[in-house]
């Protein structure tokens, strides 16, 4: 404990969770003293840790992690914690109606009425969260008519088919270990539009539950707080908080300590409780009164080996009978042990939660043995944490808005901001540190189970880091090749890249069009441009940038020479369909092969294939594109996990409609449009920011995205019939 003798920092940061650890983190950085109060005896908030016998850890909270969340992945990398993929091998359960049946697959078979009803129901809300502004959805057009109702009376007013709406309930209840009577619609569409669509929050391979840092997800936080040093104080929960011109005194029992700012990183249900002098604004009061936390209980179970896995199973279950109703094989990464990890969530949270261990660890194995059979009920070790009954979380997850909990917020948006010489924070979403200001961050605000609300700590600091996901310095190798550079896709990749200072070599078939786009890019941006005209459907064009890919000096190279041709396959000239796979496939292959080569002994070096979310499942009408364009995504998939090890980034750009040339190639009607289409300068900003964090697949545009998860899900005489569907209504794919 700290003594009564005050401590004094510029920033006294309240809480260490992974916001509160961030910001005083990123605040050192920039020079600030800093000191961070935190309650618990432990730092990681609802992120927590536990070793629970030699050699094994277990995740008591959050601990997941997946594409979109860069900021929680990056700083494990820092922090020298390797991640490693959620078990994904056998066959999941289904227990339904008193059944239990296996599956392939990310979702179980569903009847087609079913499946229509539910991911109808997903893709219009994922639909309607693009109108609401993740940094300010108060401000969404239509914010006071969704912020007046629930998901629940959105889905009685929608979906028809009582399977379906069950489905939606479980995803729901998963997700916000809540009820759908109990939040707001306009938080849900909120919610799903920064974590990217909701389809992701609920998918595991590529979605939300993906990856888990080996070591646990606690073992991060312990270690930024290793860096940080007796800048951490624990067992100190912040009771009062005083604030005049002089700065602000954070108090509590048998502490004290004074600064120029405090920064309160607490969960309002938690940051509502500090004694605030002044108080804070009527709104922001409202707010910490109308957002409690989920109802969740975890529990698992530990057993000598993973069993399930020599019975093919992969330990994941989904149930509509509780009270665990999610399960996961939460095994370490070696496999020394087997573990089993369920979720007692919702109402099923709230009731359990008072009930003591033993009868929570008997009905855990009840269920446990009810989907993997008796063997299930016999682990060598029960551990749980009953969230909604610890002091400092009062439960987990993440705050979960209820109906007209933003009200305020919708009719006047967020509480007005003190005077610039007031250094209190908790006001406005700005407020002046150091000279600069911090912010809460507008996507993945949390991650379901993953527990992270990283927030940036400085503005400054947030456009270094943009700048450094785009931009490399500039070296005597900096230059990239770009196929089908005369155009398009492959023009927007020259000219951004141009913009960060890559010396460009351009690839294409059309030499007068090459020569005027490189005049361009050498009088706008003062770099070198090389003009290659090479028709790609012909070995020796192919051969000749081979040759000059082997002169060793290029860094990037864009695979993105391609084209596509429309109708029935039985109907179209067979030499042009070959011709397309000698371009989309031979040449894509080959130019890949000659730059391996050249930057495997360097161990750095990017390569961007681009593909197209025809990739994801057959197409009727453009068979042979979309079938070489599963062949692209397969193909860098496999290249990325190659060079990886040898620092060397593979990425698969899968674009949905972009307006280019491509469609009149390919012989497609573009006034046939019926839904969005991206931008050239949106994709190709997309796939430079996916390849410089090492992404392995990037798909620009959330309703891409959500249509690309959503063939996840259905099966694939559905996916063949969407997919023509959505050709016939759009007019081709990209």
């Amino acid at each position: 404990m700290a003594s009564t003798a005050a401590s004094s920092a510029d920033v006294i940061v309240v809480g260490a969770g992974f916001a509160g650890l961030v910001t005083a983190r990123e605040l050192v950085k920039r020079g600030a003293s800093v000191i961070v109060a935190e309650a618990r005896e432990r730092v990681g908030g609802r992120v927590c840790t536990v070793r629970a016998a030699e050699g094994l850890w277990l995740d008591v909270g959050g601990q997941w992690t997946g594409p979109g969340q860069d900021r929680i992945i990056a700083l494990g990398k820092e922090m020298g914690v390797q991640s490693f993929p959620t078990w994904p091998q056998g066959a999941h359960l289904q227990y339904r109606g008193g059944t239990l049946s296996r599956y392939e697959g990310p979702a179980p078979q569903m009847d087609a009425g079913m499946v229509s009803d539910f991911f109808n129901a997903v893709m219009t809300l994922d639909g309607m969260s693009k109108d609401v502004p993740p940094e300010a959805p108060w401000q969404a057009r239509l914010a006071r008519e969704w912020d007046s109702q629930t998901v629940q009376s959105w889905m009685d007013a929608n979906m028809k088919h009582p399977g379906a709406k069950d489905t939606m309930a479980m995803a729901i209840e998963a997700v916000y270990s809540a009820e759908p009577r109990d939040i707001s619609l306009l938080h849900h569409l909120f919610y799903s539009r920064s974590g990217g669509s909701f389809l992701n929050l609920i998918s595991t391979e590529g979605g939300a539950q993906a990856d888990r840092f080996d070591g646990g997800a606690g073992l991060v936080a312990e270690r930024v707080e290793e860096e940080l040093g007796d800048r951490v104080r624990l067992w100190q929960p912040v009771r009062r908080i005083r604030q005049d011109n002089g700065g602000v005194t954070v108090e509590g029992d048998g502490f004290r300590y004074t600064g120029k700012r405090a920064v309160v990183t607490a969960a309002p249900a938690l940051a509502g409780r500090i004694q605030y002098e002044p108080g804070q604004p009527p709104l922001r009061d409202q707010l910490t009164q109308r957002a409690p936390m989920g109802a969740v209980i975890k529990c698992q179970a530990v057993y000598e080996t993973p069993f399930w896995r020599e019975n093919g199973l992969s330990g994941r279950v989904i149930s509509d009978e509780g009270p665990i109703k999610v399960v996961f094989d939460n095994s370490p990464k070696d496999a020394g042990s087997g573990v089993l990890m369920g979720f007692i969530e919702g109402d099923d949270g709230r009731e359990w939660s008072g009930r003591s261990e033993e009868e929570r660890r008997h009905v855990t194995l009840q269920c446990f043995t009810r989907y993997f059979g008796s063997k299930a009920g016999e682990p060598e070790m029960y551990v749980e944490r009953n969230w909604p009954a610890e002091q400092w979380s009062r439960g987990c997850g993440w705050p979960a808005a209820r109906p007209c909990e933003s009200r305020q917020a919708t009719y006047t948006g967020p509480a007005p901001r003190r005077p610039r010489s007031s250094p209190v924070t908790w006001t406005a979403p700005f407020a002046p540190v150091n000279g600069q200001r911090l912010r809460s961050w507008s996507y993945w605000t949390s991650g379901k189970k993953s527990g992270v609300d990283l927030r940036e700590a400085t503005m400054a600091v947030t456009k270094a880091k943009r700048s450094a996901a785009g931009t490399q310095a500039k070296g005597p190798d900096k230059r990239a090749l770009v196929t089908g550079a005369s155009s398009g896709i492959g023009e927007g990749f020259a000219r951004q890249l141009a913009a960060r200072g890559y010396d460009i070599v351009l690839v294409a078939r059309r030499r007068d069009r090459l020569e005027k786009v490189a005049a361009q890019l050498t009088a706008e941006h003062r770099i070198s441009c090389e003009a290659l005209d090479a028709d790609l459907s012909q070995p020796e064009a192919i051969a000749a940038v081979e040759k000059r890919l082997r002169q060793g000096d290029i860094r990037m190279l864009v695979n993105c020479a391609g084209f596509g041709t429309q109708g029935p396959f039985a109907g179209l000239p067979l030499d042009k369909e070959l011709e397309e796979i000698e371009v989309n496939i031979r040449a894509l292959t080959r130019l890949s092969h000659a730059a391996l080569e050249m930057m495997m002994p360097k161990k750095r070096g990017t390569i961007i294939n681009v593909a197209s979310t025809g990739a994801f499942q057959p197409v009727p009408h453009m068979a042979t594109y979309a079938a070489t364009k599963a062949y692209v995504l397969s193909f860098s998939e496999a290249l990325h996990e190659e060079a990886k090890p040898h620092g060397i980034k593979v990425t698969c750009l899968c674009p949905g409609p972009v307006k280019t040339e491509f469609q009149q190639v390919a012989g497609v009607d573009q006034s046939r449009l019926r839904v969005g289409w991206t931008d050239v300068d949106s994709v190709v900003k997309a796939a430079l920011r996916g390849a410089a964090r090492g992404q392995a697949i990037v798909v620009p545009g959330m309703m891409n995205q959500a249509g690309v998860t959503a063939s996840k899900f259905m099966p694939r005489f559905i996916t063949r019939k969407v997919a023509g569907a959505i050709f016939e209504r759009s007019g081709g794919i990209q």
